[in-house]
């Protein structure tokens, strides 16, 4: 046995101790959890940090424009069209549910604002790299 083997049992013997005067489960009884386990962990934590699944929010402009102008929001479709331009890497879209639209931030999944028919004559939309119809 090498010195740095004997110093790195040193260091597990140690930690050991430390466990059990803490109650913390010595690292003996993660070895009966499969490998599988852990890689479904992994991979789950790892999918959450890549697509967060967070609800859609909606900014007060966009609340706002919502109530005044009394548009009727489709939250289902609304996901929906969110999910399509996400899958072309989109960062700020507009997504039309019949004759309403509304300006998405895709990476935060916020409404930015909306808009109804009426008010979309002579509009123009700016900073919006992607257009979904749903």
């Amino acid at each position: 046995m090498k010195i740095s083997d004997l110093q790195l049992n040193r260091n597990f013997q140690n930690i050991d101790a430390i466990n059990k005067h803490k109650n913390i489960p010595q690292s003996n009884s993660f070895k009966s959890a499969e490998k599988s386990d852990y890689r479904k962990d992994f991979a789950e934590v790892l999918g959450n940090q890549l697509h967060p699944q967070k609800e859609i929010v909606f900014s007060a402009h966009a609340k706002r424009r919502i109530t005044d102008r009394n548009i009727t929001v489709d939250i289902e479709r609304l996901e929906s069209g969110i999910e399509q331009v996400n899958k072309k890497g989109s960062n700020n879209s507009l997504v039309m549910i019949d004759k309403d639209a509304f300006i998405v931030n895709v990476k935060n999944k916020t409404v930015i604002t909306a808009v109804d028919q009426q008010s979309m004559q002579n509009n123009v939309f700016t900073n919006i790299d992607s257009v979904a119809i749903v």
